[in-house]
């Protein structure tokens, strides 16, 4: 799946609505657009294209790659704080399952608003040594 830029959206399908559920290709594998982002949603940077990272979670090699944030959003209804402490109790237990891995890391939830490319209402998950995450 991929979502797309609003700039990169317009400038290579003309703003075409038809797009979402389309093949685009990604170093020649095809991902199916599923959506595009609000005009000046920019995160992080200049992005024109996200998608997933299926193959890399299956890499033996990369398992102690640091590098990736996570933005969601929070269902209606959902309290801030105990997601917080829900994520913290996940990084925990995953901390103690492969300690040789993410001993150390942990989790957090910070509402994009509060941080210098923000959009309002939604959340970024980030996992990062124990001295990152001070609030």
């Amino acid at each position: 799946m991929a979502v797309l830029s609003d700039g990169f959206w317009r400038s290579t399908s003309a703003g075409d609505r038809g797009i979402i559920g389309q093949p685009v290709l990604l170093d020649g594998i095809p991902k199916t657009v599923v959506g595009v982002m609000p005009r000046g949603f920019r995160y992080p940077g200049d992005v024109d294209l996200w998608t997933t990272i299926s193959g890399i979670a299956a890499d033996p090699n990369l398992k102690d790659l640091r590098i990736f944030e996570a933005i969601g959003r929070l269902k209606p209804g959902a309290n801030l704080a105990r997601t917080r402490e829900e994520l913290l109790a996940i990084s925990r237990r995953v901390e103690q399952e492969r300690p040789e891995t993410n001993l150390g890391y942990t989790a957090r939830v910070t509402p994009l608003a509060r941080r210098s490319w923000a959009i309002r209402g939604r959340l970024s998950f980030s996992c990062s040594a124990p001295s990152a995450c001070s609030s």
